[in-house]
Parts: structure tokens; C-alpha cells; sequence
């Protein structure tokens, strides 16, 4: 399951940097749950293919992740500012910082 959440989270950070086939691939497999076959018989590819591909794509993204840090460095932004709010004075700011923690 920890494998999943991690892969998902990585997916809505850097899908766009994935080709078309691995994004669709990818998305059969973890969202709509097909299986290898299923999603061979559908693209009209080899079960390999399908298997290649959606290894490829877990690579990339775990690879996109190492070098870019973005899912790290939106935790760090995400505890930082949970650390800020209970110093704001401004109740505006609060509601905005507690807004932002919450969609980070």
C-alpha cells in the first residue's frame, strides 16, 4: 500500500514529464486497476510492452524525485508553515497559511 501512495504521489507531481504510453499505461494499471493483460488486449501491445512501459514509468518517477526533491521540499514548506501559524498575529494570514498547509 505504502508503494501505491508513493507512486501516486510521485504520478500527480511528474506525470507531464512522462511520455503519453507510460502516463496511459500507468494510469490503467494504478487507477482503473486493469491488469497486464487487460491493458495489453486495449493498447493492441504486447503484455511485455505493457510491462516495460509501466516499469519505465516507476522509474522516472522515482528518478524525477531524487533529482528534483519537489514531493521533499513541499513537506519541508508544508511543516514550516504549520510551525509559522501559531506565531501569526493576523487572523487573515492564519486562514491562509492554514489554507495552503492544508492543500500542500
Amino acid at each position: 500500500m505504502e508503494k501505491l501512495v508513493q507512486l501516486s504521489l510521485l504520478y500527480d507531481t511528474y506525470q507531464s514529464l512522462l511520455t503519453k504510453t507510460q502516463r496511459d499505461i500507468f494510469e490503467q494499471y494504478y487507477y482503473e486497476d486493469r491488469s497486464l493483460n487487460e491493458i495489453a488486449d486495449i493498447n493492441k501491445i504486447s503484455k511485455q510492452a505493457v510491462s516495460g512501459n509501466l516499469h519505465r514509468a516507476e522509474e522516472n518517477l522515482y528518478e524525477l524525485e531524487e533529482k528534483m526533491n519537489l514531493l521533499k521540499k513541499n513537506d519541508e514548506m508544508k511543516a514550516f508553515l504549520e510551525k509559522l501559524i501559531p506565531h501569526l498575529t493576523n487572523e487573515e494570514l492564519v486562514e491562509e497559511a492554514k489554507t495552503l498547509a492544508q492543500r500542500m
